[in-house]
């Protein structure tokens, strides 16, 4: 997920077109599908599908995995649309740290019971 936060926030490429993407969804239907596929719904899918699976493999606590998928993805989005703002690198970094952060300290434990989990 870290690697995400840097791919999203620090290339070029997919900056711009994270940014083209949330200009244009409020003009064209396409874009916004293409958004929430890449951006919004799509994510939560993606991650609320993985811990269901976690789960039924006996690796997560039971629980409710899209509210889980959403608090996860939550501080990364964020975050992210936070980074837009930085003016520099060091602001960026200080943004980044905040998320690796989020990472280590919320989602080390499972959110259910604290027990560790293998997502540390």
């Amino acid at each position: 997920m870290e690697s995400q936060f840097h791919y999203w926030t620090e290339d070029e490429i997919a900056c711009n077109f994270r940014k083209m993407l949330t200009l244009e969804q409020y003009r064209n239907s396409e874009m916004t599908s293409l958004y929430q596929k890449v951006l919004g719904n799509g994510p939560v899918s993606f991650i609320e599908d993985l811990f269901r699976e976690m789960m039924e493999q006996g690796v997560w606590c039971k629980g409710e995995p899209k509210q889980m998928a959403v608090e996860f993805y939550a501080p990364f989005y964020l975050l992210l649309t936070i980074s837009d703002a930085a003016h520099d690198k060091e602001e960026r970094e200080e943004i980044e740290n905040l998320f690796t952060a989020h990472m280590e300290f919320e989602w080390v434990l499972c959110p259910v019971c604290k027990n560790k989990t293998l997502l540390k």
